[in-house]
């Protein structure tokens, strides 16, 4: 009966327990169908191996991910919120040593990355799922979207940090006076405790109309702008200029939209700016420019805040302003106490020590003053024995009365320059250079009189002495007029008869040429007979003769051909003179001439007991008339054997800068420094030789050979020492210049 009893209890108790997790487990049903609908908290339950079996709407609305998409990654579908495989993992961990240790009712904190790409920041509890024997089978989370909770606190803590930072440069600015260590002081406390990329100030120059760089929170940068002389035109030109002129902030969370925006080299990856103008009451002082590297960096609250501070700054930068020139002021007039004070030194000392007098006297004839220098031309001891003087009854020269002065100054204010005469303490004359001014009241009514005066008795003295000199110069002057006018009636007279005789000599040298000319060619035929009759006779044609005979011929032949070269020298001449001298040039090259001309004089060189040499260097090719230049040559050598005893001559060729330079050099008598400048002279030969011998010629073949030598476009030089030798020197152009030119002369 009693075990009756006893199972019948169990059975009950049996019953009585499964109604209760019935009902337990109809309210949790219950209480998990209200979590899972409520739309704005977000469960998720996965099974032991973590795979989603619940993702509920509020899931899909806060992460973007759906239920089948999450589903769909199996164990892995944590990557999506987390795709930063370090900081996953973290979380898991945490997670996973919450639950083993059994603090299911700890909460923590993540940042997910939602399916648009935001970051959210989630609050969340995890706790696991167990059987009957306690073992774990799953878990779930429930989650809150603290996004908004968060941004709020970071708003909130930023503007403790931004009211705490207005208060702390409030307090530092209103202690800084020098405008230089306020302004860098601003924008380094701005961006150190707003976290901003850049900050830097500009001041207003009113009278440029720009607004200029004055400060930046990156140093590197303000010096390269200072030096660049970075400046807005106000109203014009950027943000800055933009807000300098209209006194209102200006916001560009996107400055790529902003069309006052301009880009910065220095700042490449600005994204946001924001200019707040620097005010006192209505007067616009200057800008605060703040920037951002993130797209919409700043809303009203930076507005606000960045205004109260720009407030502050502009008040702060007024007052270092009036600081500064409060000080240049204190500075200036410190200046100017020290500089009066000088001034008045130095006015004594000048005073005391100039040279010109300087006084002070009343319309009325009282001395003031007087300096020493007045005091001495004056005559007296002292300024208190001159101030005893009366000037209205004494003291000027009758042909100088005050009273003329007095009229003068009185109307014009002032005299410069006025020449009187005073009279010394002695009785003696001073004559004076004065310059005055009369010094009046507001009234205009004269005070006193002041001014300079300079001794010039002596310049006086000196005057009278030189008019009388004038006077006597003037005399002189009109006798030796007189003279001068008979010598330039003689001189006029020779000058007459000097044109009269240079007339007669032009004609004379005229008749000259034409008598030669004529002469010339008379002489030229018969000579030629002369010749030929003298080489008929010495050949023996017309009979042998006798050694007597042949000498004389032999003299006949000398002198005709001596003759024959005379009279085309002549005849040349006047060709040149004439202008219808002729070049037949043809290209050659000149070193052949030159050797040819060596080798013709060789023989007359070693009669003369002289030695010929040629250095001809390289080839030289001109564009020139050879028989014209044989006969320079010719004359060169022949020139130089004939005046030299022993030794050696020298033909050198050689080119230089497109001309071909030839020299004739000889260890001969040489040529007196008198005769050089003469020597290219038509008929000049020079008269003494060391030697004593006559010259030989007339003095046409070297001004034969220079007029030659010009036709080519060359030149011809000399140098000589007498006793040393001579050195001709002859340059013409090389073909390379001429072989294009066609030019007779």
């Amino acid at each position: 009966m009693r075990k009756r009893e006893k199972r019948t209890i169990q059975s009950g108790n049996t019953v009585q327990v499964r109604q209760q997790r019935q009902e337990t487990s109809r309210r949790l049903g219950q209480n998990l169908e209200t979590i899972i609908d409520n739309p704005n908290v977000w469960f998720n339950m996965q099974d032991e191996e973590g795979k989603v079996l619940i993702w509920n709407k509020a899931a899909e609305k806060i992460s973007g991910y759906s239920r089948e998409e999450v589903m769909a990654l199996g164990r892995t579908w944590e990557r999506l919120l987390y795709p930063d495989e370090g900081y996953r993992q973290g979380v898991l961990k945490r997670e996973l040593a919450l639950l083993k240790g059994g603090t299911d009712t700890s909460i923590m904190e993540t940042r997910i990355r939602c399916k648009d790409g935001q970051t959210k920041t989630i609050s969340w509890r995890s706790r696991s799922l167990r059987d009957e024997k306690g073992n774990p089978v799953g878990s779930f989370a429930l989650v809150l979207d603290i996004t908004e909770q968060k941004q709020a606190e970071e708003a909130l803590r930023r503007r403790a940090i931004q009211l705490q930072t207005i208060g702390e440069v409030s307090r530092k600015v209103s202690s800084i006076l020098n405008l230089d260590e306020l302004l860098s002081y601003v924008v380094q406390a701005i961006q150190n405790s707003f976290g901003y990329s850049h900050v830097d100030i500009f001041l207003v120059d009113r009278a440029q109309d720009y607004v200029i760089f004055k400060a930046s929170s990156i140093p590197a940068f303000e010096e390269i702008w200072k030096e660049q002389h970075r400046q807005f035109k106000i109203g014009e030109e950027g943000m800055i200029g933009w807000v300098a002129q209209s006194g209102e902030p200006l916001l560009a969370n996107d400055v790529n939209q902003e069309p006052h925006y301009v880009s910065e080299e220095l700042l490449p990856n600005t994204k946001s700016e924001l200019v707040i103008p620097l005010k006192v009451e209505e007067r616009i002082v200057g800008v605060l420019d703040v920037e951002s590297d993130k797209l919409n960096a700043f809303d009203d609250d930076d507005i606000f805040v960045l205004q109260a501070l720009a407030n502050q700054l502009a008040i702060a930068i007024e007052n270092a302003r009036l600081y500064k020139a409060a000080q240049q002021e204190i500075t200036a007039r410190s200046h100017i106490e020290v500089a009066l004070r000088e001034s008045e030194e130095r006015f004594r000392t000048l005073f005391d020590n100039l040279a010109i007098g300087v006084y002070r006297t009343s319309p009325d004839g009282q001395i003031f003053m007087a300096n020493p220098a007045l005091v001495r031309m004056l005559g007296y001891a002292s300024f208190e024995e001159l101030a005893d003087r009366d000037l209205e009854e004494a003291g000027f020269e009758p042909e100088y009365p005050r009273e003329l002065f007095k009229q003068r100054i009185e109307k014009e204010g002032q005299i410069v320059g006025l020449e009187s005469a005073w009279g010394r303490r002695d009785g003696s004359t001073l004559f004076v250079r004065e310059s005055a001014r009369a010094v009046r009241d507001e009234n205009g009514n004269t005070l006193y009189y002041e001014g300079t005066v300079e001794d010039i008795t002596a310049r006086k003295q000196a005057e009278n002495a030189l008019q009388e000199s004038r006077n006597e110069l003037e005399r002189r002057v009109v006798a030796r007029t007189a003279e001068l006018k008979n010598v330039n009636s003689e001189l006029q007279r020779e000058v007459v008869e000097r044109k009269q005789a240079e007339d007669q000599l032009r004609t004379l040298n005229a008749r000259h040429k034409r008598a030669v000319t004529i002469v010339s060619h008379e002489l030229s035929t018969p000579l030629t007979s002369i010749k030929g009759y003298a080489d008929l006779l010495s050949a023996g044609h017309f009979g042998s003769i006798s050694a007597k005979q042949q000498e004389i011929l032999d003299g006949i032949m000398r002198n005709s051909q001596r003759l024959a070269t005379l009279v085309d020298a002549f005849l040349n001449l006047e060709r040149i003179e004439a202008g219808t001298l002729r070049l037949n040039r043809s290209h050659f090259h000149l070193e052949d001439l030159l050797a040819d001309i060596e080798e013709m004089y060789q023989l007359t060189a070693q009669k003369n007991g002289l030695r010929l040499q040629a250095d001809l260097g390289s080839e030289m090719r001109v564009y020139a008339d050879r028989t014209e230049l044989t006969q320079v040559f010719s004359n060169l050598v022949s020139n130089a054997l004939k005046f030299s005893d022993s030794g050696t001559v020298f033909i050198t060729a050689k080119r230089c800068q497109g001309q071909a330079v030839v020299k004739v050099v000889d260890q001969g008598q040489g040529i007196s420094e008198q005769d050089l400048p003469f020597i290219f002279d038509e008929f000049y030969q020079v008269q003494n030789t060391s030697s004593g011998k006559r010259p030989q010629g007339i003095g046409l073949g070297l001004s034969i050979a220079k007029k030659i030598v010009t036709a080519h476009q060359g030149t011809i030089q000399v140098k000589s020492r007498v006793g040393k030798g001579s050195t001709f020197t002859v340059t013409l152009p090389l073909a390379e210049k001429q072989r294009n030119r066609r030019e007779d002369h």
